[in-house]
């Protein structure tokens, strides 16, 4: 009978032990994207523009009425903080430009990292910029807009300025009356007044 309780003692022990030792999930580095895509403390947040344009060079590519951007956001230490852009949320409305109406869509996320902070306003470099842009009949003019850009969001006016500098590439050019050639340097510019819902 002792022998039946001691191997059964025994048993409960080992597993206690093994219980004990399992391997328990890592918690992602603070600040790290994994971290921030499911994060409590995000909250998402819209950004309408009525300003926004694609310029080639000297040459205005396309010029939209209206562009509405959505993404996640944080408190950080200045205020908002703005974590990035979801693409396919993204909107545009009333785009024309070279003779033709234009439709646009945002690939994939891109992701705002902060370079530095002047009074309430945080510079930005805004990498993963994936635009396709195409005419309305989807063939005479057809084009990819990829790249970072800087950019400037000030706390005080709530308002995300993207600065209009020549940091994005042309690519998969097709048509467009020869205007827009494969790898031309583009700028990508709008300012957006910013709304959260935290």
């Amino acid at each position: 009978m002792r022998t039946i309780l001691r191997m059964g003692l025994v048993a409960a022990v080992a597993a206690a032990a093994v219980s004990v030792v399992q391997p328990q999930a890592v918690a992602a580095p603070a600040g790290s994207a994994s971290e921030r895509a499911t994060s409590q403390q995000d909250f998402p947040y819209t950004g309408t523009a009525t300003d926004y344009t694609l310029e080639d060079g000297s040459t205005n590519l396309v010029a939209c009425d209206t562009n509405t951007i959505q993404g996640l956001a944080t408190d950080g230490s200045f205020g908002l903080e703005l974590l990035n852009v979801d693409g396919p949320s993204s909107s545009w409305s009333g785009c024309t430009g070279l003779f033709f109406n234009f439709e646009i869509t945002a690939i994939g996320t891109w992701l705002f990292n902060a370079t530095a902070q002047s009074g309430s306003a945080t510079i930005y470099r805004l990498t993963g910029v994936d635009l396709h842009v195409g005419s309305a009949d989807g063939t005479s003019c057809v084009f990819d807009i990829t790249g970072s850009v800087n950019a400037t969001y000030d706390a005080s006016t709530q308002q995300l300025r993207i600065n209009p500098d020549t940091t994005l590439a042309t690519s998969n050019v097709t048509g467009c009356l020869g205007l827009i050639n494969e790898g031309d340097a583009a700028q990508y510019s709008a300012t957006y007044a910013i709304n959260t819902v935290s």
